[in-house]
């Protein structure tokens, strides 16, 4: 999460801030650049052992005090072109996680006996919804970061990962980003030593899959590709080794409901990418390039081939939220 602006007292006391100060978060997305099914856990979920990294891809959140106790939730998409291609309205109640993470944040504060105030939260998006790109639950950390600072909640770390665990897999992950490996459902998260700079492209053609429509096509397999080789490549810091060791395991279930994912990534190899593979559950589909100029020559290419949603970025270094958590 990266703070681009804030409005605030330089150390807000729990129950003394005032209507009109505020936060704003910049909240990433996510790729995977490793996927793999190990079981299939009595719960329903799957046990996973991914690498995600964070990327240069950003929604934008805005928590604002108001006067009263109401928590209000507007989202809109940051051009027409998203919202139309997109298709899809933006909840701003209790199906957006924003909204979600705002309440379980205020339950938890009263659980401390510490006071909250209402809030405007605004959600400008950028990153397709329904992608494999994580921007909800990137959105639901933010929430739980700006709130807990702009209430004074002062927590931990540890405290955010547990909070975020109950909203969604992926949530835990976006309280740091950066590169980690990610187990279990999603919840247990390491760090990894990161020396990789990644200038990538993303693609999707499609508005998107249900993610439990994908795992449902999804068979556990005997011998799970090992994760460790891609571990090592990331920290090596060789984009070519890194993209030895791409892999995602939902690739061909997803591949058979939206025949685009394939598509796209012929399209990327085809124009030089070292590697292409599906984000997540999908659609989005990402190359990894060998500079960034030949990024932003491939976005090009998927633009004029009138693709869909694309853009040229890159992977980003550990997000910068600890100095809110430390005041």
């Amino acid at each position: 999460m990266f703070v681009r602006r804030l409005n605030l007292d330089l150390h807000p006391m729990p129950g003394h801030s005032k209507p009109g100060q505020f936060v704003e978060l910049l909240a990433p997305a996510k790729i995977n650049l490793f996927l793999e099914i190990l079981g299939k856990r009595s719960d329903g979920f799957h046990d996973l052992d991914m690498v995600m990294t964070s990327v240069g891809l950003y929604d934008t959140l805005t928590f604002t005090e108001s006067e009263d106790q109401e928590l209000r939730l507007t989202c809109k998409w940051e051009s027409t072109d998203y919202m139309n291609w997109q298709q899809e309205q933006i909840p701003s109640n209790q199906e957006n996680l924003v909204y979600r993470a705002a309440l379980a944040l205020r339950d938890h504060a009263r659980l401390l006996g510490k006071p909250t105030s209402g809030v405007e939260i605004t959600l400008l998006k950028r990153i397709p919804t329904r992608a494999g790109l994580g921007g909800g639950s990137s959105n639901a950390a933010a929430t739980l970061i700006g709130l807990g600072y702009l209430w004074g909640l002062s927590l931990e770390p540890q405290q955010l990962i547990d909070i975020a665990a109950k909203l969604g897999s992926d949530v835990p992950y976006f309280i740091r980003g950066g590169v980690a490996r990610c187990q279990s459902r999603g919840e247990q998260i390491t760090p990894i030593e990161d020396h990789c700079h990644l200038n990538i492209v993303i693609a999707q053609a499609d508005s998107g899959l249900s993610t439990p429509d994908v795992f449902a096509g999804c068979e556990v397999p005997e011998n799970p590709v090992r994760i460790q080789p891609m571990v090592d490549a990331v920290s090596s810091g060789d984009p070519s080794r890194v993209s030895d060791h791409i892999h995602n395991r939902l690739y061909v279930p997803a591949a058979r409901l939206a025949p685009s994912v394939r598509g796209i990534e012929k399209t990327m190899m085809d124009a030089g990418c070292l590697a292409s593979a599906m984000t997540g559950s999908g659609t989005a589909v990402f190359g990894i390039c060998r500079n960034a100029t030949q990024a932003r020559r491939i976005a090009g290419l998927l633009r004029a081939r009138q693709i869909g949603w694309v853009r040229a970025t890159s992977t980003i270094p550990v997000t910068n939220y600890l100095p809110l958590l430390a005041s």
